[in-house]
């Protein structure tokens, strides 16, 4: 009886030490959960910071127009909530800029710090892409016309122009390689697809020969 007590004693200890091995190691993943899930919280609010300060960069160079912010706070899938949360995240950031003093918008757009400037870079390349946007789809529309490559590099150096920005007086000396690269980038950035020449019919050279 004695051995048998002990031996079970002995069992009860070997369980309780599994118990609290398993009980410690659930205890040590629930904290690697918590710390992952507070660490990408953390980004997600710096995501959303820096999205809110782009947002406001894009709008005071488009302003009074709001419909470059709209797609900007589209494309980074701020606007899924539907159509109030749409219009509450634009008119934050309308309301946030015309809260701002003067000297606070002329820092936005002439930034002396290095994160200005970058985000300054970022908003102007992305309301140039815009712009681009904008006018291949008028070109499209208006004109049924499928601008040419050197026509996109000329239009986006007009555009920078217009935004303030500095920009070279004449098209940059891209190569044909580099031109069609750049533009290949653009494209899939805004979804837009290649021109292509209508098929047409063969004529009979003698007709030809008479439309000639």
């Amino acid at each position: 009886m004695r051995g048998a007590a002990s031996t079970r004693v002995r069992f009860l200890k070997s369980d309780k030490v599994c118990l609290d091995q398993e009980l410690a190691a659930l205890k040590a993943m629930k904290r690697n959960v918590l710390k992952l899930h507070q660490q990408q919280k953390r980004r997600s609010e710096q995501r959303t910071r820096e999205d809110d300060d782009m947002a406001l960069v894009v709008l005071a160079l488009t302003m009074p127009d709001v419909t470059c912010l709209k797609e900007y706070l589209d494309q980074k899938r701020c606007l899924t909530r539907g159509q109030e949360e749409e219009e509450s995240r634009l008119n934050r950031t309308v309301d946030r800029l015309l809260a701002m003093p003067d000297d606070d918008i002329v820092t936005l757009l002439e930034p002396t710090d290095e994160l200005g400037a970058a985000r300054l870079r970022r908003a102007t390349g992305f309301v140039s892409d815009f712009g681009m946007h904008q006018w291949v789809v008028s070109m499209n529309g208006a004109r049924g016309v499928a601008p040419r490559v050197s026509s996109a590099i000329h239009r986006r150096c007009e555009l920078l122009r217009q935004i303030g920005r500095t920009a070279p007086a004449t098209p940059p000396s891209l190569s044909r390689a580099a031109s069609y690269k750049w533009c290949a980038k653009w494209r899939r950035r805004w979804g837009i697809g290649k021109g292509r020449a209508q098929p047409r019919d063969i004529l009979d050279p003698a007709v030809a020969k008479r439309k000639a």
